[in-house]
């Protein structure tokens, strides 16, 4: 039997992130998302173009609101 990997929860992730940059220690408090997790999440923002990796580190929703 086979187990589907559940999806990245990337609405929580969008609604914790804001418009503001955000770091990963910032965004794992505000989610409580193991770092893996959220990693994955914020990479499939970031392909899906939702989300931008800026310089430091920082993490910053685009888009339109």
């Amino acid at each position: 039997m086979t187990t589907a990997t559940p999806a990245p929860p990337t609405d929580a992730l969008l609604t914790a992130l804001g418009y503001e940059a955000s770091s990963l220690d910032a965004l794992q408090a505000r989610t409580g998302l193991p770092t893996p997790q959220l990693q994955a999440a914020l990479l499939t923002l970031e392909l899906a173009g939702q989300v931008a990796r800026l310089p430091g580190g920082l993490f910053q929703r685009i888009g339109l609101a």
